[in-house]
């Protein structure tokens, strides 16, 4: 689109206002990227995608989405075989719990186009989630104390290590 209309439409400041109004980080990276589109059938599926959420919004029916966070990179991380804090942990655990939420709260709704769309969520997050829970701290500060012997184990021998490099920074 000719950069001189969409500037004429202030539209770099409808895309801050809707990633103002956004409910996850993610989201609004994602309405702050936004750009008008020249394929009809595209737009006609936003505009659609937009009266669902504002029907949602309208009746109060809009899905939880609290607890959400972009998690991308943590889980290319974990792919890759990386470790985790159990912060990183707390907020994959909270981000499953909130998406599979949000997912059976749109399951419910007249909104076909967003059901589709929570589709995608995995119910099989469902066990990742309640294991993450099971050991580490509500904050993400660290493992519970029921966590498993070899968990509290490996934190012991990594704050050790953390202590060892801050002892040998502090004598140079």
């Amino acid at each position: 689109m000719d950069p001189f209309a969409l500037d004429v439409l202030e539209f770099q400041a409808i895309r801050e206002r809707v990633a103002a109004a956004a409910a996850t980080e993610h989201g609004a990276a994602l309405a702050g990227a936004l750009a008008p589109s020249p394929d009809v059938p595209e737009v006609a599926r936003r505009q659609a995608l937009t009266t669902e959420a504002i029907s949602l919004l309208d009746e109060s029916e809009e899905p939880p989405l609290e607890g959400i966070r972009d998690v991308r990179e943590v889980a290319a991380l974990a792919a890759r075989g990386g470790v985790l804090t159990p912060s990183a942990l707390r907020h994959i655990g909270d981000t499953a719990v909130g998406a599979l939420r949000a997912r059976g709260a749109l399951a419910e709704q007249e909104a076909p186009l967003l059901r589709g769309l929570a589709d995608a969520i995995d119910p099989a997050l469902t066990p990742l989630a309640k294991a993450i829970d099971r050991v580490i701290e509500d904050d993400g500060s660290d493992l519970k104390d029921n966590a498993s012997p070899k968990l509290r184990m490996l934190q012991a021998r990594s704050r050790r290590s953390g202590s060892d490099n801050q002892s040998d920074s502090g004598s140079l």
